[in-house]
């Protein structure tokens, strides 16, 4: 199943729906980015996970793949590497 956009606001908001690794149920996340003195701000936020044991995982899955996500955006931002 792919993910479903519900809502985008070019240059600083994109939100989507998408299923867990477990695959019973879809979550949220919202990505905002929004302009500082120092930089840029990427707040991502990912919610909606089941209670249990399998959303525990489904979330530290999730965790552990925006981390490596993330940096790499970083890498490609700042210094033009490509992953």
């Amino acid at each position: 199943m792919a993910g479903i956009v519900v809502e985008t606001h070019r240059p600083d908001r994109f939100a989507f729906r998408w299923p867990v690794d477990s695959g019973g149920y879809m979550t949220t996340v919202n990505i905002d980015i929004e302009d500082h003195a120092e930089g840029t701000i990427v707040r991502l936020v990912e919610g909606a996970y089941e209670d249990g044991e399998v959303g525990i995982q489904d979330m530290l899955n999730r965790a552990s793949d925006w981390a490596h996500a993330l940096t790499l955006m970083k890498f490609w931002v700042e210094y033009g590497i490509r992953g």
